[in-house]
Parts: structure tokens; sequence; C-alpha cells
């Protein structure tokens, strides 16, 4: 499913203003900042833990002890939350007028955040079918309410807000249903110990996370203005189907790759090893075609008061691409359990995101933040990546890596300052032009010779599927090819 901000950008782009964007924007950074509390890297830390259990029983232990430590853990922040609400509403905004907002954010977070750990609990299993179908239900009712709320009983922001946690209460009651097996009254206190000295770390890491990736929010509104914050709101939105996809990748690699190392170890660095290629590879490719139609995509999805976003959108995309390679870069740090190293490189690049970020604002407005969260996700997945040739080396692909790297920064580069007046012949060229940056890729022979055949083969089948029969018959082959 889209992210839900790109879906509704189109709609309440034409209903609230950019400093009005800019509220909705400062008012989700707090919520991300309570939301690292009210997890307490639970998530992570029953899926590691899950895999370690022998027998169903001691899973059924992990996940019950999870679920049960984060209801009562939640609703004890979420109190204190709700009555620091005007004093936090005054800090960020110089007024305690949206503390209203606020509480009703502080209560949908810990919804939320039981939602997203039945879907964890559900990726354990493998099973897409129902992990989708919680996404889909949570996605349809807080866009459908959220909609509702604000065009049809002109709620403004307060609808907006009460749309979002209503769809959250409701989609909680059939993912909590679809784990229900894994659900007992049982509470370990060793596994809880285990687990938080395993997501404990993640806390920090989470906090240094979150100021890498929303200080600029608070600094562009110290700095700047709250229009600033709503423009560089909506380049995010723009941008977040690249945060999208590494999500979907993220929930399918960790559990696979956990389950891989428990199976075989060498087998995990030669997979890790070729999968960094294609991640970047991937990445890239979607950073240019962004880059390049970001004009188109503003007109289409918003209105001309917004078309100043557009500056932000080719720094915030290279940033993605360096920030998906994290997954890859930061495996070893997750199978070995050294997770304060986690800590310790999310720290280092949030410090640099601070200090790019009140460099840079000041001259440049909403490009000196993008410009400053590329340069920070760099720093961290590099960070990483020299961790991690410490306590767990892997041998990547270097030369093919860094030749993506290089051709995808020239790419996106040339494509954010492709602009034409005629829409139909733009549209053409740059499409032409991105289908070259794959081009150019196979012409410095990024991809090896078995690769290259694979991706022939691959298009070759493609070609012949002229119904849903010869589309099945086309899956099976691939699988088999890939066994």
């Amino acid at each position: 499913m889209l992210p839900l901000g790109l879906i509704t950008l189109p709609i309440f782009t034409r209903v609230f203003g950019p400093d009005e964007f800019g509220v909705i924007e400062l008012v989700a950074t707090i919520t991300s900042l309570l939301s690292i509390f009210l997890i307490v890297g639970m998530d992570s830390a029953a899926q590691r833990s899950y895999f370690d259990s022998s027998n169903h029983a001691d899973k059924m232990g992990v996940i019950s002890t999870g679920l049960w430590f984060l209801v009562a853990w939640n609703l004890l922040i979420v109190v204190v939350a709700l009555l620091c609400s005007g004093w936090i509403s005054s800090l960020v905004f110089g007024t305690s007028q949206y503390a209203d907002l606020l509480q009703i954010t502080f209560i949908t977070a810990p919804l939320a955040i039981l939602v997203v750990y039945c879907q964890n609990t559900i990726r354990l299993h493998f099973s897409p079918w129902k992990f989708t179908l919680v996404s889909l239900l949570k996605g349809a009712l807080t866009v459908g309410l959220s909609i509702l709320l604000v065009l049809k009983f002109e709620m403004g922001l307060w609808g907006y807000f009460a749309g979002i946690l209503a769809g959250s209460a409701i989609s909680l009651a059939p993912a909590l249903y679809l784990i229900r097996e894994e659900i007992a009254l049982r509470f370990s206190f060793k596994k809880i110990k285990e687990m938080l000295s395993y997501g404990g770390p993640l806390i920090a890491a989470g906090l240094a996370y979150y100021v890498l990736t929303m200080a600029d929010r608070y600094i562009l509104a110290r700095l700047a203005t709250l229009d600033d914050v709503g423009l560089y709101g909506v380049a995010v939105r723009i941008t977040s189907l690249m945060l999208f996809l590494h999500g979907a990748f993220s929930l399918a690699w960790s559990p696979y790759v956990f389950k891989l190392y428990s199976e075989s170890e060498d087998r995990v660095k030669a997979v890790v090893s070729r999968v960094m290629k294609y991640v970047l590879f991937s990445f890239s490719l979607v950073a240019v075609f962004l880059t390049t139609f970001s004009h188109e995509l503003l007109s289409l999805l918003t209105t001309e008061q917004y078309f100043g976003a557009a500056i932000a959108i080719a720094p915030l995309c290279l940033g993605l691409v360096a920030y998906a390679t994290t997954q890859i870069t930061s495996v070893g740090i997750s199978l070995s359990r050294k997770t304060k190293y986690i800590a310790l490189g999310s720290l280092v690049a949030a410090i640099a995101n601070v200090l790019l970020n009140v460099l840079l604002i000041p001259r440049w407005g909403i490009l000196g933040a993008s410009i400053a969260t590329a340069i920070s996700f760099t720093v961290l997945t590099l960070g990483y990546y020299g961790i991690c040739r410490k306590i767990y080396p892997i041998n990547f692909e270097r030369k093919a890596i860094l030749k993506i790297c290089l051709i995808c920064v020239l790419f996106v580069a040339i494509g954010s300052f492709m602009v034409f007046d005629n829409l139909v012949l733009g549209i053409f060229v740059k499409l032409a032009f991105v289908l070259l940056f794959v081009a150019v890729l196979f012409l410095f022979r990024v991809f090896d010779a078995q690769e290259t055949a694979y991706i022939r083969g691959w298009f070759s089948g493609l070609r012949k599927v002229r119904s849903i029969s010869d589309l099945r018959t086309w899956l099976r082959s691939q699988r088999g090819r890939k066994d």
C-alpha cells in the first residue's frame, strides 16, 4: 500500500495552507518522539528472541510477555504525556492552543504501537496476506475517516488527527485477533529482562534516529517559518515512496536474515553481500525517477503554493538511498547482538545532522535541511559499515557499489534541473533519461555476466506472459531459478 502521506497529499494540500501543514509536521514529529519511548525496542527484541526459542510454548511466551509489557508501559507513559500536553505545545509552538491536537495524537500513539507489534508478530510466521490485510484496513480507515472529518464535517486539523485516532483504534481489534494463537495470560520476568537488554540500547538508537530524521523540522520552525516546515513536509511526502519501499524491504529482510543466520552463517554473508548491490541499484533508480519527475509530481499532487518544495527533493532522494543501505550495513551488528553500536553510529550521524541543519538552514532554507539529511544518512551507513568490518566482516562488491553511487549522484543532479514547458515532450524525454540511467549501469558493468543473463531471462520470460496461467508458470520458474 502506498504511503498514506502521499495518498492524501492531493486532498489536504487543497484544504490546508503551508502553515497548517507545518503544524501537522511538528505534531507528527512530537508523536514520533513519544513512540520511541512507547516501543522501547520491543519490536526488534521480540523478533530476535522469537527465533532463539526452540518450541511453540517458548515463542508464545516471548510474544505474550512483550505484548503485556507494552500495554502496561504505554499506559503509564501516555498518562504522563497527556498531563504535559499544554507545556509541550508552548515549548514547540510558543502557544498552548495546539494542546488538544497533541492529546489526540498521544492517545493514538499506543494504539498504533500495538497494531505494529501485532503486524511484526504476523511477519514472524511469514504471512504476507494477513500482514497486508491489517495494513490495508488501518490505512483505509485512517485515510477515509480523516478525509470524512476534514471535508464533510469541516473539522480542520482536529478532524485530521481524530480520523487517525479512530482508524488506529478500530484496526487494533482484527490485528489482535490474527495473532490470538500467540497470546496467553503469561508474563516471564526472565524473558522481559532478556528482551529489554537487547532492545534497551535501541532506545538510544531510536532517539538518535529521531534527531537524524526530525530535527530539521524543529530547526526550520526556529530559524525559518511554519510555511517552510510545510513546504519541507510536502517534499518529504513526495519522497516517502522511497521510505515505503524501504519499510517493505525491511519487513521481509529482518526475519529472513535471522532465520538464514540460524541455518547457515556462511550463506548469510554471501546473501548480504549480493543484496547490498541490488538494494542500492533499486533505490537509486527510484531516486532518479522521483527527482526527474519532481515538478510533474508537485503539479499533480499539490497546488502552486507548494511548488517551492521541489528544491528539496533531489537531496532528500539521495539521502534516502543512503538510508536504504543501512539495513544491509548494520546487519552484522544485529546478528552479533551488539546493538550498542547501532546507537553509537546513529548518535554520530544525529550530531552531524543538527550541526549541518544549524549551519545550512539560515543560508539555504529547506534546501539546506535536505542537504543536511543527505550527508547525515551517508555518515550513518558508512559508520555502520566501518563498525561491521571489525565485528562481523562481510565482503561487499565495492567497485560495483561505488559505480552505482557516482552514477546515481550524477543523474539525480541532472534530473533535478530538467524542466519542460511541453508536458508530453517532457514526460517522454524524462522517461528516456531514467532508462538511460539503467543502460549506463550496464555499460559500466555493474552487474556480472551471471546477473545480466538472469535479468535478460527474466524479461524474456515476462514477454511471453499472455494469461494468468502463463503468469503463474513464469513465477514458478523464477522461484526455481532462485533456488
